[in-house]
Parts: structure tokens; C-alpha cells; sequence
């Protein structure tokens, strides 16, 4: 316990310090109990503005792992869970801060929809514009590291939960309300694709009827909405293929991968093809597993780490390095067990990674023989035509 506080002093003091995010804590009885020094008291109110303290709590108490929430506001908190034998004694929250730049017409307007004062309108709207902007990936490392001073655990960025609340609608009262129903259907049925590894998961997802609104996690910004929306289906994607029967360790891998991509896109179309290409990654993956017994341990985690490494300069003295041999028994013992040079499994996986690009992407030939290291386009076309009959501007024009 007294590590924690240690830890958790020291946090708050750095945070507050070099990027003015504030860190606040909570009893179970909803208590303010600590804050950042200097932390602005509106913060707290914005946090209490839409019940985000009930959110916290009542996650915390069937969870362990941190949670973050959006408000209507475009404003996010991570909210971390200190407990004891099991039961939820302080929640720590760090926030609030903005994944992007917002204009003050858009703040301007989405505080009229909340009946304020005028004059609690303009010391809100003050305080709103000295909010730090924090992108999503960085501020979830943040709570990474808070739920490591908080519990002394480590964690990844797929063990997040996510609580999300849009802004008024503004609808008309004979609008109809959001049919959720058919939105979960939808989820269902994709992570049941992904379960299966069901390589006609295209075909079949064509005949889902999406009902429902998904729902709104950046009101005002397209791109931010979409980023959110995208992060949280690697999570339920990443997690449908665990129990699929992919490894935890390569799962959990990708999808941390995924939304560091996810992140540092600046378009729509960037996101429209890792989303594309993420969702064909995993399903394939689940679909070699099932019909594919690899002989050994061994081999099996060799070909999850070349699979995680495609992109990366990947050579036999790095693969080797990762598992302690040297270069020359990493080779002779991949033979042996699996009954190929492990430099052609190398060549021949990023050749079907090659193929998944040129159908889920708009990267054009040049651009994936540099991606997936050929040492030219003629050696990657070469090789794409020897294994699949046809070159990789014929596969793509065939689709």
C-alpha cells in the first residue's frame, strides 16, 4: 500500500508537471479525496456532469482493469481501480483532456446543450480551452502507467475497457430511437466469423442488416469518431480470435500494433484500409490455425513471430537473437521440425501477406514490395507470379 502511494505521488507530480493533466482520487463513496495541485475545480465538474463517477464505480466494481471514458463534451479520463482482497477502495482518474484540437464554436455549442448559466457557461468555456490535447494512443499509455501505480501490475493497451457517451441529438421527438438491438446483432455475427475463421466472412457479412447507430465517441470530428470506433473493434476482433483458438500472446501482439496504426492515420481512406486488412489478418490467422497442426512448440512460435514481423527488416541473426540460438541452429532445427528453410517460410508468408494488401488496400505494387522488404519490385513480381500463377498487378485487376 505504501508503494502505491509512493507511486502514485510521484505520477501525479510528473503528469501534472510536463503535460498539465491532472490526476484525481476517489473513495468508494464518490469523495474527492485528492488532485493534481492547481487542477481547475470545473475539471471535476465536468467529470460529475453526465454521472462518469457512477460509470467508474460501477465498472470498478466487476472489473480490474482501467477504463476510459468520453463525454459529450469530446472531453476522455482513464479511471483506474485500487482494491483489496477484491473489493474496489479508491479509484484513480487521470484527465480531462481532448484527443484533438476542437474549435470554441463547436465547445460553444455543445455547452448550450447542457443548460447552463451564462455565467457558468463562459468559466466553463474558459476552462475547457486550457484542457490539454493528448492523442488517444499516448494518453492510454498514461493509464498504463497509472494502473501500474495504482496495482504494481503491468498491462497492454487491448486490457482497456471503454465507456462512451454522445452529445444531444437534437432530434425531433418523432424521430425514432436507435435500434442497439440490431448494431449487437451485427457485432455477434462478425466475431463469430472471426471464431470460425471463416475465410467467406466477405460474402457473409454483405448479408448482415446493419441496424442501429454504432454510436457517437468524438462529436464534430469524422476522423476521431472513426479512429474510436475502429480502436474498439480490435479489441472485440483481437479477442473473437483468442477464442478462436490463436495464440493470446500473437493476438494481443496485433491488436496492440493495429492501434498504434489506427492512430497514426490522417485520413479516412488510411483507416478504411487498416480496418480492411486487420479484419482479413485475424480471420486468416484463426482459419491456419484450425486447419494447420504445427509439429513442435518451437516451430509454432517461430511462425507466430516472423507472422507478428512481416513488415520489420526481419532476418535470421534478429529471429535468432528472440529466442536465444545463433543463426545457423535456428535454421537447421526450423528444417528438421518443420521441413522447410525458414528463409523460404519467410518469402512465402510475406507473399500471401502480399496478397491480402493488394485485395484489402489501396497500396499499389511498388508500395507493398517496399513494405514487405523485397530488395526490389522485379524480385517481389518474380516470386508472386512463381507462387500464384500470375502477377501481383494481375491478381489485383482479377478481384
Amino acid at each position: 500500500m505504501f508503494e502505491s502511494r509512493q507511486r502514485l505521488d510521484l505520477f501525479q507530480k510528473l503528469i501534472h508537471c510536463s503535460l498539465g493533466i491532472s490526476q484525481w482520487t476517489y473513495n468508494v463513496k464518490g469523495e474527492l479525496l485528492s488532485s493534481s495541485p492547481d487542477a481547475a475545480e470545473e475539471n471535476n465538474c465536468f467529470f460529475a456532469l453526465e454521472n462518469s463517477y457512477e460509470d467508474a464505480l460501477q465498472a470498478g466494481a466487476v472489473q480490474d482493469y482501467p477504463l476510459l471514458i468520453t463525454n459529450s463534451l469530446n472531453l476522455m479520463w482513464i479511471a483506474a481501480y485500487e482494491k483489496e482482497d477484491g473489493q474496489l477502495t479508491y479509484i484513480h482518474v487521470i484527465g480531462p483532456a481532448f484527443a484533438d484540437t476542437v474549435p470554441l464554436k463547436n465547445l460553444e455549442l455543445q455547452l448550450s446543450g447542457l443548460h447552463l448559466s451564462l455565467r457558468m457557461k463562459n468559466d466553463f468555456l474558459k476552462t475547457l480551452q486550457m484542457i490539454p490535447v493528448v492523442s488517444l494512443t499516448n494518453f492510454l499509455q498514461y493509464g498504463i502507467m497509472l494502473h501500474y501505480c495504482a496495482t504494481g501490475e503491468e498491462i497492454r493497451l487491448h486490457h482497456f475497457n471503454y465507456q462512451t457517451k454522445s452529445g444531444a441529438s437534437g432530434g425531433s421527438p418523432e424521430e425514432k430511437p436507435e435500434d442497439k438491438h440490431g448494431t449487437w446483432l451485427y457485432e455477434c455475427s462478425l466475431t463469430r466469423l472471426v471464431e470460425e475463421g471463416n475465410l467467406n466472412y466477405r460474402e457473409a457479412m454483405n448479408k448482415m442488416p446493419l441496424g442501429g447507430n454504432p454510436g457517437r465517441l468524438s462529436a464534430g470530428n469524422p476522423l476521431r469518431q472513426l479512429k474510436n470506433l475502429l480502436l474498439s473493434s480490435v479489441i472485440i476482433v483481437s479477442r473473437a480470435a483468442i477464442r478462436g483458438g490463436l495464440n493470446p500472446e500473437l493476438s494481443y501482439t496485433l491488436s496492440d500494433k493495429y492501434i498504434q496504426n489506427i492512430e497514426n492515420c490522417s485520413s479516412m481512406s488510411e483507416l478504411g484500409n487498416i480496418n480492411e486488412i486487420m479484419l482479413d489478418d485475424y480471420i486468416h490467422r484463426v482459419h491456419e490455425v484450425k486447419v494447420n497442426e504445427y509439429p513442435t512448440s518451437f516451430v509454432r512460435d517461430c511462425i507466430s513471430y516472423v507472422s507478428v514481423h512481416l513488415t520489420e527488416d526481419l532476418d535470421l541473426p534478429a529471429i535468432a537473437g528472440h529466442f536465444g540460438y545463433s543463426p545457423y541452429y535456428l535454421s537447421r532445427k526450423f528444417k528438421e521440425e518443420y521441413g522447410s528453410d525458414l528463409r523460404i517460410f519467410i518469402r512465402n508468408a510475406r507473399l500471401d501477406y502480399a496478397k491480402m494488401l493488394l485485395a484489402n488496400s489501396s497500396y499499389n505494387v511498388q508500395e507493398i514490395s517496399e513494405q514487405l522488404h523485397f530488395c526490389s519490385q522485379s524480385y517481389f513480381t518474380q516470386h508472386f507470379r512463381e507462387r500464384n500463377g500470375m502477377t501481383p498487378s494481375e491478381f489485383k485487376a482479377a478481384l
